[in-house]
């Protein structure tokens, strides 16, 4: 099943700290675009960005799926890190703007 290594086993732990991962990135990347938009435009940037997310995942999925089963997983995970690398310009330009979101505050405990 696994030619490079003897058993499942390190499959299942990547796996599971890619879960754990995306469990900690996602509320992170929701509050830093809260913080971002006016809450005028709130809702509707929230709305369209999380329809972008189920589109690539409805496109994207089934593309690289096909990629493997003609080249290869190694060549699918290579597409799909170039596709993921397409977001950076974005990130730069985004980080450009010098949001008051991107600054890390201390959290306060309040009694």
């Amino acid at each position: 099943m696994f030619p490079c290594v003897g058993s499942p086993l390190p499959a299942g732990e990547v796996l599971a700290a890619w879960g754990l991962t995306t469990s900690v990135a996602q509320p992170a990347q929701r509050s830093y675009l809260n913080d971002m938009i006016p809450s005028a435009q709130r809702a509707t940037v929230l709305s369209f960005h999380s329809l972008l997310g189920s589109a690539g995942g409805i496109g994207t999925q089934p593309a690289l799926g096909r990629a493997a089963d003609l080249n290869g997983y190694g060549f699918s995970l290579l597409l799909g890190g170039v596709i993921s690398a397409c977001a950076l310009p974005f990130l730069a330009l985004s980080r450009a703007q010098r949001d008051p979101a991107d600054e890390a505050t201390t959290l306060v405990a309040t009694e």
